[in-house]
């Protein structure tokens, strides 16, 4: 428990198992990292992914598997967090439909770290898996803890297990917090999800504990998080604390144990931090754990929450995205945290930092906390972040939406509109453009702070999106300040075709075609293309002239395969063929000779239907 060597990639958690395929995936976020959500569906349905910048040298995957994804996928993140990518690509646009942008009706943040897969099997069976973190969707490298379960669906069963209930009405209250209108697929779907998740009889429990409760709060039924009354030993990691909530957690019992951040401790009050050293030992991570250097892929900086309590004989062990704070226990924030009980000698304290004669691996990252006399909060730099983020809070929660419309040569104009009027400080810059075009392009977006609008013209269909990147910056005493993110806006008037053009830029010409169906051709998105028997073809048909006159005719017996008893490929085909004849100058891409040969192909698949 809490072993560091016991790593667990974050994409490697959403890969399916065995005999089993992606049918669904809800995610919960507070920030949101479009690369990491690009990265997702290879994961979740296709290939291990072994870092990003492996898996985005290879566009053609990454574009097939998000396309497949686009109507499978549901990302809720809070609104004014999803982060500006460092890299342009055109392939943002295919992940608008899955951000669904949240904010609670108190005031709090919008907090989860949940993933939801539903896995299907070809015999029917629905396999879900439940992984409930403490960090956010992106490539942060900070320590964190995490706790996957997984358990199948008694679909005989007409009523659920009452102890999934406080899940599924998670998962059923989160379109109640979009910000933006929900689409009907998204309502069905969750509704499919929330009743499923009832209905599993039994999760797989990790071997240390033997009991299992879901604890969510901010949501309708469920208003805080609770801890155990009176524990006689508890164990607190948090990056983020207020003085109120760690006072209630480490008032009683003795020899506890707070893991945090410096910033964390040097926040807390003189009176709070005197208070809590008398039933209390305090740590950071110490340095060396956390890597060295930029280049480093070591852990780095802790975002983990975990709470752990002994009563006695037996503990508690709660894990999720709760941090030790009042918005978090009290209710304002959306909160879900997953509770493990069990017995103290085999999930004790003692098993997380062991003694001092034998330390864990966990306890030798630690190193104790010393308190400055003379606290350096860098005050001016902290109320520069103050104004910018409160300009922040107002354009997350202004009325902004885009037009798009087409020019005669073909070209777009695009308009970011505000309907609203907030106050943006005279000494603060604020620039914004569209995510998939170059930074050299931001423009000024103070007209937004006055019911204005800001234009973007001369765009390709490929560069048309609604994720518009924000940058606000203010400088004042030689301190400068800046934060950026990305609001996904309400669109109107987007090309139909828009789509098909991102897919012609990856598809340059008649070797890109081949490349592209012979990888929807294999049984692995990076494998090469595979052959196989198949149903036969009447002897001198068109197909044979039209294979003998093409430099690729290894695509022959694939094809024919996939049409005789793999119907799922031939409809990834028929897509790609539907999608590009929607984009100008598919004739210098799609092959004549193949065009042939799939008219031959479907006009013989149609003719062994008629038979049967």
């Amino acid at each position: 428990m809490l072993d560091p060597s016991a790593r667990q990639v974050y994409l490697e958690q959403l890969m399916p198992p065995e005999g089993y395929s992606l049918d669904l995936a809800l995610a919960c976020t507070y920030s949101l990292d479009l690369v990491t959500l690009l990265l997702a569906p290879l994961a979740m349905s296709f290939c291990d992914v072994e870092g990003k910048e492996a898996a985005l040298a290879q566009p053609l995957v990454v574009a097939e598997a998000v396309r497949r994804a686009a109507d499978r996928v549901m990302v809720f993140c809070h609104r004014g967090r999803i982060a500006v990518p460092a890299s342009k690509t055109s392939l943002y646009s295919y992940l608008e439909p899955m951000v669904i942008q949240a904010r609670p009706p108190r005031g709090g943040s919008f907090h989860p770290k949940v993933w939801l897969l539903r896995f299907a099997h070809s015999s029917g069976q629905a396999l879900y898996r439940l992984i409930c973190l403490s960090r956010n969707m992106t490539f942060d490298r900070s320590w964190d803890v995490s706790v996957c379960l997984e358990g199948e669906v008694n679909h005989s069963r007409v009523r659920g297990y009452s102890g999934n209930r406080p899940l599924s009405d998670f998962v059923r209250s989160l379109p109640g917090f979009a910000t933006d209108e929900v689409p009907e697929r998204v309502h069905e779907n969750i509704q499919l999800m929330a009743d499923e998740v009832g209905r599993v009889p039994e999760w797989e429990i990790p071997g240390d504990f033997d009991g299992l409760e879901f604890c969510a709060s901010g949501v309708p039924g469920y208003s805080e998080l609770n801890m155990p009354k009176k524990p006689t030993r508890v164990f607190v990691m948090s990056p983020f604390l207020t003085d109120q909530t760690v006072a209630s957690l480490c008032s009683t019992g003795r020899e506890n144990v707070l893991v945090s951040t410096l910033d964390a401790l040097d926040g807390l009050s003189p009176e709070a931090f005197t208070a809590l050293t008398t039933t209390t030992s305090v740590y950071t991570l110490s340095d060396w754990s956390q890597g060295e250097g930029e280049d480093s892929q070591s852990a780095c900086g802790l975002h983990a929450k975990a709470y752990l309590v002994e009563n006695g004989g037996s503990v508690e062990l709660m894990v999720g995205s709760a941090n030790a704070t009042h918005r978090a226990f009290g209710g304002a924030n959306v909160e879900f945290m997953v509770r493990l009980t069990g017995r103290r000698y085999r999930a004790g304290i003692a098993k997380i930092i062991g003694t001092c004669e034998q330390p864990t691996q966990f306890a030798a990252l630690l190193q104790p906390y010393l308190r400055s006399e003379t606290l350096d909060a860098d005050t001016k730099r902290k109320e520069l972040e103050a104004v910018l983020e409160a300009v922040r809070e107002a354009l997350a929660c202004s009325d902004m939406w885009v037009t798009v419309t087409t020019d005669a040569d073909g070209s777009s104009s695009m308009k970011v509109k505000s309907a609203s009027s907030f106050e943006l400080p005279a000494d603060v810059k604020c620039t914004c453009r569209p995510v998939t075009v170059h930074p050299s392009r931001l423009a000024d977006a103070g007209p937004l702070a006055r019911q204005g609008s800001v234009e973007f013209a001369r765009l390709d269909a490929a560069s048309l999106t609604s994720f518009i990147a924000f940058e606000l910056s203010l400088r004042a005493c030689e301190v400068q300040s800046t934060i950026g993110f990305v609001l996904n806006l309400e669109a109107e008037g987007m090309p139909e075709d828009r789509h098909a053009a991102v897919l012609r830029g990856l598809i340059p010409d008649e070797d890109g075609f081949v490349s592209y169906v012979k990888m929807l051709l294999s049984d692995d998105l990076d494998a090469p293309a595979t052959t196989g028997e198949g149903f036969q073809i009447a002897a001198g048909s068109a197909t044979d002239g039209a294979m003998s006159n093409w430099r690729d005719s290894s695509l022959l017996e694939p094809l024919v395969r996939a049409y005789s008893r793999e119907s799922e490929k031939i409809e990834y085909i028929e897509r790609l063929l539907d999608d590009l004849k929607c984009s100008a100058g598919e004739e210098d891409v799609i092959p004549p000779a193949f065009l042939a040969v799939w008219a031959t192909l479907k006009e013989a698949a149609s003719a062994k239907e008629t038979r049967s």
